[in-house]
């Protein structure tokens, strides 16, 4: 059994889904309860504001637990891709001084990177040691795997275009349509070029393929945090 609910981040002017589309989307549910490893732990966000795009479904397989922690904490979601390099930077456990941030991303100003670790640390997500080292907050990490889909009832030309922007930040991506295009096998040898997933009229064609690296931490930092922000009301931040 999955828990399934919609974002809590409304986006102003999202347009009129018509019937056929959201006939589509009523498949997703018990399309991604056959995806891997999703199971009792696992959470479903429907219209899941992502750093790049919002899919129609978005899966979080086994960071159920990761993610009650990271809401317990009391930190507010942290979506700057600054402050995630920042963060996965630096350990629970053991102190990391300034300086080895700083050399560890060279394409931000120290200044910047200095006023970024003041709020982290305002905000409760770092703290200082006694010697003056940087602790990050052990509930912030990235947590599970994420699943993304895309309905289209037709339009599978731009449904690969969506889901290529959230193979950015999601662990994989599928397609689902609700008819069958013509020429469906370059179709479908096209979206298993890019490891994406293809589903058609409730049915899975093809599931995603694995991605041969993981995505970076950082990136993983920020689709979590973007995931936090889906599950509490983010005007609160």
């Amino acid at each position: 059994m999955v828990v399934a609910q919609s974002s809590t981040r409304v986006l102003p002017g999202r347009a009129f889904t018509p019937t056929e589309e959201i006939d589509v989307q009523a498949s997703l549910p018990a399309l991604a309860a056959r995806l891997p490893g999703v199971g009792r732990q696992s959470l479903l966000i429907t219209e899941c504001v992502g750093p790049h795009g919002v899919p129609d479904l978005v899966v979080l397989v086994g960071g159920a637990a990761a993610l009650e922690r990271r809401l317990a904490s009391g930190v507010p979601p942290l979506t700057s891709e600054l402050d995630a390099q920042i963060l996965v930077r630096l350990n629970a456990g053991s102190g990391v001084w300034l300086d080895e941030v700083l050399a560890a991303i060279p394409a931000s100003t120290p200044r910047v990177i200095e006023r970024r670790m003041s709020r982290l640390e305002r905000v409760g997500a770092i703290r200082r040691t006694r010697v003056g080292a940087y602790l990050r907050r052990s509930e912030i990490s990235p947590f599970g795997r994420t699943h993304a889909l895309e309905a289209k009832v037709s339009d599978w030309g731009g449904a690969i275009g969506q889901a290529l922007g959230y193979a950015s930040w999601c662990d994989s991506v599928s397609v689902v349509l609700g008819r069958a295009p013509r020429r469906i096998d370059g179709i479908a040898s096209r979206m298993a070029d890019h490891r994406l997933g293809l589903a058609i009229g409730g049915e899975w064609i093809a599931k995603p393929a694995p991605r041969p690296v993981r995505l970076p931490a950082a990136r993983r930092l920020v689709a979590s945090e973007f995931i936090l922000t889906n599950v509490v009301d983010s005007s609160a931040s």
